[in-house]
């Protein structure tokens, strides 16, 4: 696994809980608290996700993909 379907593999993992779907839907374009590069990456993964092209992971299978691209 290259380090690419690494971090699709992880920007799908965040969206594994209704938790993380309603932080995502939550993010205020004018906030200071996300930088705006965060604001449009995740924008861009809910899109992706809405038209079916993201798959969600757990948070456990996401470690095992780090751990395992790392070793």
């Amino acid at each position: 696994m290259n380090t690419r379907n690494l971090f699709e593999e992880l920007k799908q993992g965040l969206l594994e809980s209704k938790e993380h779907d309603i932080t995502i839907l939550s993010v205020n374009e004018n906030s200071n608290d996300c930088p705006q590069w965060h604001q449009q990456a995740l924008k861009e993964t809910e899109q992706r996700f809405k038209e079916g092209k993201e798959e969600l992971i757990d948070w456990k299978r996401a470690k095992q993909l780090l751990r395992k691209e790392f070793e």
